[in-house]
């Protein structure tokens, strides 16, 4: 087996900065190294309002950069995000906040379950 079917990042927000022509993001990195297509269903939850989902495939021997800020998830507001696939796969969230004169870039891999 390559990789977990669930995966947890609890620690999600999307900084509110841009510089020029980048603004601050987070993207959701999939990484699909088996023989099928990895159907993931993905759960945003915010401590002040209704979750919100995304579904997403990754063909076998592919990866994905998701990024989050294109799916309607709120800038400046702290949310969790919960993973669930068909397939083994890996994931990785990347920070990118533009918002100072200096980029700061965070990267971690999640909790994750079998």
């Amino acid at each position: 087996m390559n990789g977990a079917k669930r995966w947890f990042f609890p620690d999600g927000y999307i900084p509110c900065g841009k510089r020029g022509y980048l603004a601050s993001h987070e993207s959701l990195c999939i990484m699909n190294v088996n023989k099928e297509t990895a159907k993931i269903k993905i759960w945003f939850f915010f401590e002040d309002r209704d979750p919100l989902s995304h579904e997403v495939e990754v063909p076998p021997g592919r990866s994905l950069h998701l990024r989050l800020d294109k799916l309607g998830i709120p800038r400046c507001k702290p949310y969790s995000l919960m993973a669930e696939s068909t397939t083994p796969v890996v994931m990785q969230l990347s920070r990118l906040d533009v918002g100072k004169e200096h980029h700061t870039l965070m990267t971690t891999i999640g909790y994750w379950e079998e």
